[in-house]
């Protein structure tokens, strides 16, 4: 559906309207671009496809990262990206979101046929679930008696800047029953440990493999308004040009 531009507008910074072949040449300048989607919509993903294929096209250096694959899973990522693991044993020793296969394995098989590494950048759902319904003491408790999995997390302690852009509407969001009786705050908490571990993981891929450029997916409120993902970029320092798409409709 996005092999034209009838499905979509693409504009600039200053709302702006520019065309396709003027965004892609402008993404490539950058070392990082964050793609930030609505997971279920279509236009997007097939856009997704079209942008790293013709990326690549332009610049075989574009790796890419996603929030739907966590960091505990990278081994196995691996294995099935050099071939050496079967997609169907693939699913079973990592657990996938139910359209993976559908919206996110294509952009896998096309860094595949440009032999370009993929990275698994989100936290381990179940660390994230221990803040939002435990706390840190919690999590720090459970790392202390698994150090092993220290690895698959942001480094600790973490800063959380509740009124920084989406964070501080998560009491509106969550109000009443959205909040399924948990607290406000430790959703928050977790929230920031997703954007802290794919920050963090990013930055580390760059610097272990300057040769490559990156190619980030993940949900629009992790790099909307210039916050989530992009907060944690400043937050540690980040030394990399980047583009942030962020969609709406």
């Amino acid at each position: 559906m996005a092999q034209d531009n009838k499905d979509f507008h693409i504009l600039n910074a200053d709302k702006s309207e520019i065309s396709y072949n003027e965004m892609l040449h402008a993404l490539q300048e950058k070392k990082i671009v964050f793609f930030g989607e609505f997971h279920e919509n279509q236009i997007i993903h097939a856009l997704q496809l079209r942008i790293y294929e013709d990326l690549n096209k332009l610049d075989t250096s574009w790796a890419i990262g996603m929030e739907m694959l966590e960091r505990h899973q990278n081994r196995y990522l691996q294995e099935f990206v050099n071939k050496s693991m079967s997609f169907q044993t693939f699913t079973k020793q990592a657990k996938q979101w139910p359209n993976f296969e559908r919206d996110y394995l294509p952009l896998i098989q096309i860094a595949q046929k440009f032999h370009m590494p993929v990275i698994a950048t989100n936290v381990p759902r179940y660390l994230a679930s221990k803040i939002a319904r435990e706390g840190w003491d919690s999590l720090n408790n459970y790392l202390d008696e698994n150090p092993m999995e220290k690895k698959y997390i942001a480094k600790l302690p973490l800063t959380v800047d509740y009124e920084a852009p989406g964070y501080r509407d998560f009491k509106t969001l969550f109000s009443g029953d959205a909040a399924h009786g948990m607290d406000i705050k430790l959703l928050t908490d977790a929230q920031a440990i997703k954007d802290a571990t794919m920050a963090e993981s990013i930055l580390q891929f760059l610097k272990q493999h300057p040769q490559y450029k990156l190619l980030h997916i993940q949900g629009v409120f992790h790099n909307q308004d210039d916050a989530g993902i992009l907060w944690y970029l400043r937050y540690y320092n980040n030394p990399y040009s980047y583009s942030s798409i962020e969609v709406i409709y």
